[in-house]
This record gives structure tokens, C-alpha cells and sequence, in this order.
């Protein structure tokens, strides 16, 4: 996938409100203008969080790769603004998020396929937690930058309270799988903490594997991607094959060489990190904005993707669930403010 070079995120954003004009205007069949997709903001002290509901009709994402829940148009903190929106050049229906867009199961050929993919014939239907009952239209591989038929869409409940909103999402029993899942957005404007939880129940009669990856969509302060951004992952782990050239390593950090100008990507081993939590912090020196992710100690993989308007952490999470069966993970965000680098 390539992207071409672009000078600010602003321009990203334009872009992708360019085409999602256009996609309501063809969805609206005529109507002067598509209503703005549906949000919940949260605030507490100097922390506020625009979050997207889901929707049918009007949501900001309801393409067939991502969970349509929870994604986080923005989080402003102590004067940094964090997180931002995202569109792929090549497929900007399906391939677009905000923030932690979110992810069940994988396309890679031999990785976990939705739940009923594998023994689906073309015609019938498979389960994308998140999204709904699909429709399998091919003997292929499962491809999640594939549109796919949304033959039922499930039900979507939102409940929010002062300084959280929950998301809930059932799919009723087909084929005897069916899942109920719910994520939960909190914060605290006093701690600058943001977390978010995530339950999934297996409410069908057989058991199911799957995997779930969070995208984080990330910038800090409108900032392009490249030298005024440090990475720490805590504790350190090896990076899986040959380290990309754009990266280097800086005593316990790592920073961009350079501007970045196309996509990188890196994954870390993390077959060692299983006993504890594992950390990782994104600064943007040139601002002092800076962001800490802490995740469990379950993690199946930790990625890193980066294009010239987004860096994004990518933590992985394998689930296997027998029928009656639930999982709770969280990941927890904690913003800062620090003393920006004047060198820089």
C-alpha cells in the first residue's frame, strides 16, 4: 500500500472528508445533505474525548473491517491535541479509522479467518464481531480490505454516564455461533487516563477463535510523522527481522532518522513478554505532547505502522472461546504534558 507524501495530517483529513461528502451523497439517493456521523464527547477537567457511536445510516465508519464502535475522532489534554482520522488512498470505503479503530480477526493466508468463514460455502454468512453477519461472496481467502454484504447488521446499544460511554454489540445465533460484545470508554480529566475495555461473550453453541488488534491511529499536536517523534516500548524487546531505515535507536528510545515520506512498519518479538504489563510511550518533542499505552499481559503480537500523517501502535490479542465463554481486555492511555526538546 503506498501513500503519497503529504505535508500536515490536515491535508489527510481534507481527503477524507472529501470522499465521505461524496459517499453520503450517493447514500443520501438525492437529499440536499447527509447528516454529520453521530458522537459522544466526554469531559472531565481539562480532558474532553470525541468518540463515534455506531449507526447505520449516518456512522462515521461502517465499512467491514473495523469495529464500528469506540473509534476516537480526537482527545484533548492540557493543551496537546491527540489521535486523528485516517483514510486509505486505495480503499477509503472499507479502509478508514479514527484513533483506536479496532479489528477482529486477520486476513493474512493461514492466519484466524472470522468465525464461520472457513466452512462457509459462497453465499452464506459468517460472523465479523463488531460489524455484523457477513456474506462469504467466494472460495478466497478472507480478505479484510474487502467489502463484504452486511446481511445483518446486528443490534447496537449506546449508554453513556457523566465520564464514560459503552458500546454494545449482539449478534443473534446463526449457524450456532453468535457473540455478544461490549467496549467501554472511561476517562479521568484528573489522571489524563482514558481507558478502554472490551467484553466478548460466546453466546453461540460453538466454540470460536479469533484475533483482536487495535490500530491506533495516532498523531500528536498535528505534527507529520518523522524526527520530532520518540518511541519507548518497557520493557525492551527485539525487533523482529531487519530494522527499517527511517528508525533508529537512541539510547532506551527510538526515533524517526527523517521525515517520513511513504509507509514503515516493524514488529517487535514479544514471546518473552508474558508475565508482566507491557508499556509503551509515543512523545512528540517538538510539543511536549505525550501519550503512554499500557497493555496485558496476554499479548500476542505488537506491531508498528507508520505513514507520513500517522504512527500507530498495534497490539495483538489472541481469543479462544468455548460456548459460554467471556474475555475481558483493556487497554489504558495515559496522556502528558512535558517539557518539549528546544534542540529540536
Amino acid at each position: 500500500m503506498q501513500v503519497k507524501k503529504t505535508p500536515t495530517i490536515f491535508m489527510n483529513k481534507i481527503r477524507y472528508g472529501i470522499f465521505f461528502m461524496l459517499a453520503g451523497s450517493l447514500c443520501a439517493s438525492g437529499s440536499e445533505k447527509s447528516p454529520p456521523p453521530p458522537t459522544e464527547v466526554l469531559e472531565s477537567g481539562s480532558m474532553r474525548v470525541v468518540t463515534f457511536r455506531p449507526d447505520t445510516e449516518h456512522g462515521f465508519y461502517r465499512g467491514t473491517r473495523f469495529d464500528w464502535s469506540g473509534m476516537i475522532s480526537s482527545v484533548h489534554y492540557q493543551g496537546h491535541e491527540y489521535f486523528s482520522e485516517w483514510a486509505s488512498p486505495d480503499y477509503p470505503e472499507i479502509n478508514h479509522g479514527a484513533g483506536p479503530a479496532e479489528e477482529f480477526d486477520l486476513s493474512t493466508e493461514g492466519a484466524i479467518a472470522p468465525p464461520g468463514y472457513a466452512s462457509a460455502k459462497p453465499s452464506d454468512l459468517f460472523l465479523k464481531i463488531g460489524v455484523g453477519w457477513l456474506q462469504k461472496d467466494s472460495d478466497e481467502h478472507y480478505n479484510s480490505f474487502k467489502p463484504y454484504t452486511i446481511v445483518d447488521a446486528g443490534v447496537w446499544k449506546t449508554l453513556k454516564s457523566e465520564n464514560s460511554v459503552s458500546f454494545t454489540h449482539e449478534l443473534g445465533i446463526r449457524n450456532d455461533l453468535g457473540a455478544w460484545y461490549q467496549k467501554t470508554v472511561s476517562i479521568d480529566g484528573k489522571t489524563g487516563t482514558l481507558i478502554v475495555t472490551h467484553r466478548l461473550k460466546n453466546i453461540g453453541r460453538h466454540a470460536f477463535q479469533t484475533v483482536h488488534m487495535c490500530h491506533n491511529f495516532l498523531n500528536i499536536d498535528g505534527t507529520p510523522v518523522g524526527t520530532a517523534y520518540r518511541i519507548e516500548v518497557d520493557p525492551e524487546l527485539p525487533v523482529k527481522g531487519e530494522v527499517p531505515a527511517p528508525l533508529g535507536r537512541e539510547n532506551s528510545h527510538w526515533r524517526f532518522q527523517k521525515e517520513l515520506d511513504s509507509v514503515t512498519n516493524w514488529a517487535f518479538t514479544t514471546k518473552a513478554q508474558k508475565q508482566s504489563p507491557l508499556r509503551i510511550a509515543v512523545a512528540n518533542v517538538q510539543t511536549g505532547g505525550k501519550l503512554e499505552i499500557t497493555l496485558e499481559n496476554d499479548l500476542q503480537a505488537l506491531v508498528f505502522w507508520a505513514t507520513p500523517e500517522v504512527l500507530c501502535p498495534e497490539p495483538f490479542v489472541k481469543i479462544d472461546l468455548q460456548s459460554g465463554e467471556e474475555k475481558t481486555w483493556t487497554w489504558t492511555y495515559q496522556f502528558f504534558s512535558v517539557r518539549p526538546d528546544s534542540s529540536q
